[in-house]
């Protein structure tokens, strides 16, 4: 009450949470989208569960502002066999699969995952982080650069990507 009163009062735009499970958005979406103006979550191409049950479309359709994070897995995406392993004995498979699919669509890991995300209508925002100014300038160049996915595309990566186990996914896990 007290935070939506300050709204109320103008002294706070726009109200936002990071969430990182399904469940969470579910009850957003149901019980919060008066309150909630923004929900961050981690979303790439390797972690296709908003999709799933098409809540990126719900939170839309409540006026809820989509921010996404974590696009390139905290940097899963670029690493070697030996630090996959770290992560989980199965992610270093997924990342071959990606790094087909670059050379199949001709173009970057980079410049493949973040057209996927600009790829879904519904997300507003982009987070990408970085650790030095090259960083920061290459992705601004990735980020200018589309994709196109073509059905098959789509039917590949969902099929290739759709059911990647939770540790994996979820950094939050990670060794």
């Amino acid at each position: 009450m007290y935070i939506k009163n300050l709204k109320q009062q103008g002294l706070i735009d726009k109200l936002g949470v990071s969430i990182y499970d399904t469940e969470e958005m579910e009850y957003i979406i149901d019980n919060l989208s008066n309150s909630i103006d923004i929900v961050e979550l981690s979303f790439n191409i390797f972690d296709l569960k908003w999709l799933k049950k098409d809540l990126l479309k719900k939170a839309k359709l409540k006026n809820i502002e989509i921010a996404v994070r974590s696009v390139f897995l905290q940097g899963l995406f670029f690493t070697d066999k030996l630090k996959a392993s770290k992560v989980h004995n199965n992610a270093y498979e997924y990342i071959k699969k990606l790094r087909g699919l670059c050379e199949i669509k001709e173009t970057t890991i980079e410049q493949l995952a973040l057209s996927f995300i600009k790829g879904n209508e519904e997300i507003d925002y982009i987070l990408i982080g970085c650790e030095n100014e090259k960083q920061l300038i290459k992705n601004i160049r990735n980020f200018d650069k589309k994709i196109n996915f073509t059905k098959k595309d789509k039917e590949y990566i969902c099929e290739s990507f759709g059911n990647i186990e939770k540790r994996i996914i979820n950094p939050r896990m990670w060794k």
